[in-house]
């Protein structure tokens, strides 16, 4: 019997859906699906306007997660001008970044980790003078970064295994560690450790429950995975950091699950 917590979503073809649904929705309608019916899937997304997606769901074999957690960085650098074109830029996200850089000092540095093609999220932080370091494990990811902010400083690397040798004012992981499987998210936080200093704001998404799940974008396999949110908190207490806030789907954010926290140790906005 295929183990608890571990689901197959694949979207509509694109004759069948008219557009194809974006990665970031995709993958939040994902996490958010768990074990639930094909009929609540469909009701969520007409909630989230996206009536016009098809989803089906199914048990999947564990081999089946991890090959397709296996090929996750193959796939962002294979597929790396649709993701930017599919993303949009609309931020969404702007109400959480706002308090995530409440927390740094004025023109603080932040380590952009999965920052992707850089757009919309590292160019908000830019824009408002914040020093970004963007680092992601696609190339290609990072050569639009490198031609859109040329300067700033961006890195291709494993967030599983980097170790730049400095810290960072904040350390950003927005829609990003949901692609490790739930093993390599417990050992990534002693990633976010290595690059923290007292008071070093860390901000990340997450899924609502422990799980594993599939879905398909634009005919690929997209991998995501969740901790428990005990897990998580676990994970923040282990490696230093207190929790400032924490909203479960939140609604005024596209029902992203957000963790935001703060490594000890004295620290104020300058």
């Amino acid at each position: 019997m295929v183990p608890e917590g571990r689901v197959l979503v694949e979207s509509g073809r694109q004759n069948c859906t008219g557009q194809l649904i974006s990665p970031q929705m995709l993958s939040w309608v994902i996490l958010r699906l768990g074990l639930r019916q094909r009929q609540t899937v469909v009701s969520k997304l007409d909630r989230l306007n996206e009536s016009r997606a098809i989803f089906h769901a199914m048990r999947l074999d564990p081999a089946m997660a991890h090959h397709a957690a296996r090929h996750i960085i193959d796939l962002y650098d294979r597929r790396a001008t649709d993701w930017d074109r599919d993303r949009g830029k609309v931020l969404m996200e702007k109400g959480w970044l706002d308090k995530f850089v409440a927390l740094l000092p004025s023109g603080g540095s932040i380590l952009d980790i999965g920052c992707g093609s850089g757009d919309p999220v590292a160019r908000y932080l830019i824009q408002q003078s914040y020093r970004v370091i963007g680092l992601d494990s696609s190339q290609r990811m990072i050569a639009m970064c490198e031609r859109r902010f040329p300067d700033n400083e961006w890195i291709v690397a494993d967030m599983r295994t980097i170790d730049l040798g400095r810290t960072y004012d904040g350390l950003l992981a927005w829609d990003s560690t949901f692609h490790l499987t739930p093993e390599d998210q417990e050992a990534v936080f002693s990633t976010f450790a290595r690059h923290a200093h007292p008071g070093t704001a860390m901000m990340f998404t997450s899924g609502p429950e422990h799980g594993e799940a599939i879905g398909s974008w634009r005919g690929d396999e997209l991998y995501h995975a969740s901790l428990a949110p005990a897990e998580y908190r676990a994970a923040l207490e282990a490696n230093g950091f207190e929790i400032v806030d924490h909203v479960v789907e939140d609604e005024t954010c596209g029902r992203h699950t957000v963790w935001l926290a703060r490594a000890h140790g004295p620290s104020s906005p300058a």
